[in-house]
């Protein structure tokens, strides 16, 4: 999906798929191509470009991909699971309004928008737990979960009817070794608190 001499925003960075994907892709298409975003001050030097984005902030949004004119939008902001429990409401705004509003810009700037999906998609007991695929029965029972099955829909439907080069993939539980302060599965299996 990515191509050399490409503007890549990412927004997210700081995260626990953030930190090692923005590596990557820093590493594929050269510092100078990559802009680092997120809510938060910036934990890692990737050596890259580094804004602070609210995804929730659609002219902010808006104006990063437009004055780097932005091809790729490698969108990974999202609430987790334990702390979107706590704080549905905060999960809505950031997981629902910020990846509808890279999603828009993502149409509106002919950007090719990658966004991961989540093992949440899934729930209840009708899915089969040993072989699950993209055509199981998702019944998501967070609001993490909701969002991204949510999201997954939209962009299927932002390709089928814009032709929006949308991309996603369902992750499982992803453990980080670099770092445990995140507020998804990392929490359930540290037993560490979620963090605000």
């Amino acid at each position: 999906m990515l191509k050399k001499g490409k503007k890549v925003l990412i927004t997210g960075c700081n995260g626990q798929i953030g930190i090692p994907l923005t590596k990557a892709i820093i590493a594929e298409v050269g510092r100078d191509n990559v802009i680092a975003t997120d809510l938060n001050p910036q934990k890692v030097d990737f050596g890259c470009r580094y804004e602070s984005l609210d995804v929730s902030d659609q002219k902010r949004y808006e104006q990063l991909v437009k004055e780097n004119k932005v091809q790729y939008i490698v969108h990974l902001a999202a609430i987790l699971s334990a702390l979107g429990e706590r704080f549905p409401d905060k999960a809505e705004k950031v997981n629902v309004n910020g990846f509808l509003n890279g999603l828009n810009l993502a149409r509106e700037y002919k950007c090719s928008m990658f966004s991961p999906s989540s093992i949440a998609a899934y729930g209840g007991d009708i899915f089969n737990k040993d072989k699950a695929n993209e055509d199981t029965i998702t019944q998501p029972q967070t609001i993490y979960g909701i969002t991204k099955v949510f999201n997954e829909m939209m962009g299927d439907y932002y390709h089928r009817k814009f032709g929006v080069d949308f991309r996603g993939i369902r992750y499982p539980g992803v453990i980080s070794s670099e770092k445990y302060e995140f507020n998804g599965t990392a929490c359930y299996s540290t037993r560490k608190k979620p963090t605000i």
